[in-house]
């Protein structure tokens, strides 16, 4: 059975979705560190993690592969007061 090759676009989606699930166990492993050590360490290799994702991320942008909508002012307003008021 011949395989055919990836694209550069599905090469970064699976970048992207495999950075994604790094990140996520990394978040999980800095929440439950044993000593500030472990979680400092932790925290120093998921910012590196997180730096990765968000090149490949931003490549993805440039590239019209991962398109963002602009938030709506009203929504981000009223999403804002719900958070400051505990809600």
């Amino acid at each position: 059975m011949t395989h055919k090759p990836l694209c550069d676009k599905e090469k970064m989606v699976d970048s992207l979705t495999s950075q994604k699930h790094v990140t996520g166990g990394y978040n999980t492993n800095v929440i439950e560190a044993a000593t500030p050590e472990v979680r400092a360490g932790l925290m120093e290799i998921l910012r590196d993690e997180q730096e990765i994702a968000y090149g490949l991320w931003t490549e993805m942008n440039a590239r019209g592969w991962y398109p963002v909508e602009k938030a709506d002012d009203n929504k981000l307003k009223t999403t804002k007061s719900k958070h400051q008021q505990g809600q």
